[in-house]
């Protein structure tokens, strides 16, 4: 979702811009990419950092602006007329939902945060995606689905999308500059209707 169907690239970094937490954020993650946290510890120290008693809404505010890629809504309707169509973001449900509904994707899955009866944060959340572990995610996309790895294609923006990417027939990575470390055999595009020149697409 983030960086790949939007303009924006971390949702997380928006909500930590907002609140002047970013230095928190930042580090949270550099422990994460070294191993030294799993994700869901990484999504508490997030939320920790954030003004106490903070409600649902004001994240769903902060996250409301949003800019979809200029051919996010023309790619998803092409793909859904032979292909089914899920939406995978280590980004939050809240932001996941109205991009969902924009692009009228049925099947999505993102991270929620944890929250009271009155909808006031708790502390941490439900790690649904791990960034760095999409592949496990698409097994039970899959499986659900009943498609194997080899029926499926995948598109992503980052380094974190590798594992997922690397998972299905073709994979697409959108990148302006070189291919990060670990991109062997990944298909490189610039943007996201650029999939359709490949041969897996050949008639969409």
């Amino acid at each position: 979702m983030d960086g790949t169907l939007l303009e924006e690239q971390s949702s997380w970094a928006k909500i930590h811009r907002h609140f002047g937490t970013t230095e928190v954020g930042l580090r949270g993650f550099e422990q994460y990419e070294r191993g030294l946290i799993e994700y869901d510890q990484f999504m508490e120290q997030d939320v920790a950092a954030w003004p106490k008693g903070t409600h649902i809404s004001e994240i769903d505010r902060i996250l409301s602006d949003y800019t979809l890629k200029r051919d996010a809504a023309q790619t998803v309707t092409r793909l859904k007329k032979r292909m089914h169509v899920v939406m995978v973001s280590a980004g939050l449900d809240v932001l996941a939902k109205r991009v969902a509904e924009d692009l009228q994707i049925e099947r999505w899955i993102a991270n929620s945060l944890n929250t009271d009866s009155e909808g006031r944060l708790i502390g941490g959340g439900k790690g649904r995606v791990d960034p760095s572990k999409k592949e496990l995610v698409l097994e039970e996309i899959l499986s659900s689905l009943s498609l194997t790895r080899d029926e499926a294609i995948a598109v992503g923006d980052s380094v974190y999308d590798l594992s997922i990417l690397r998972a299905v027939r073709v994979g697409f990575l959108m990148a302006d500059s070189a291919p990060p470390r670990g991109a062997e055999g990944i298909v490189l595009v610039r943007n996201l209707s650029e999939i359709f020149g490949h041969p897996v697409l050949d008639g969409y």
